[in-house]
């Protein structure tokens, strides 16, 4: 699930996601997942 999680990460960092610019937080995936409303 890792290397989902890091996909998803790179494509939020390349550009918006769903609309909303997402800021590169060192806290990890999980606060983008939470941004987007997203559980794991």
């Amino acid at each position: 699930m890792a290397p989902s999680l890091l996909l998803l990460d790179a494509v939020l960092m390349t550009g918006p996601y769903v609309g909303v610019p997402v800021p590169i937080d060192p806290g990890g995936v999980l606060v983008l997942f939470r941004s987007f409303g997203f559980q794991s």
